[in-house]
């Protein structure tokens, strides 16, 4: 970890202290331990075959919305993804909320705006 006026920034050029699988096994165990509310959001969504909300983190950490349709449901690399009908897929673990059921790992507060 670097300095800089007194304020601490994580290294660059991806120097961490976590070991080099570290990141792939804790993704792997947040798979294990599904989100049953979520889980049920999607497959309703995709056995109606409706247009919904979908929010979503990227690889870049980048909070994306969109209106789609789940096209299916793939159990790929230990964990489930959701493939769109415009053909992008989704790892489940990237979800934020489908339609309005949040991810277990985000308070439905997050969502409210007091504007």
């Amino acid at each position: 970890m670097c300095k800089v006026l007194g304020l601490a920034f994580l290294p660059v050029l991806g120097k961490t202290n976590q070991k080099p699988g570290a990141r792939i096994t804790q993704r792997q165990n947040q798979r294990k331990k599904m989100d049953k509310p979520l889980l049920d959001a999607v497959t309703e969504a995709v056995q109606k075959k409706k247009f919904l909300k979908i929010q979503y983190v990227t690889d870049l950490n980048e909070y994306l919305t969109v209106t789609t349709m789940i096209k299916k449901v793939e159990e790929k690399e230990g964990g489930p993804v959701l493939e769109l009908v415009t053909g992008q897929e989704l790892a489940f673990d990237q979800l934020v909320k489908v339609g309005d059921v949040p991810a277990a790992k985000y308070n439905p507060r997050d969502f409210t705006c007091d504007c």
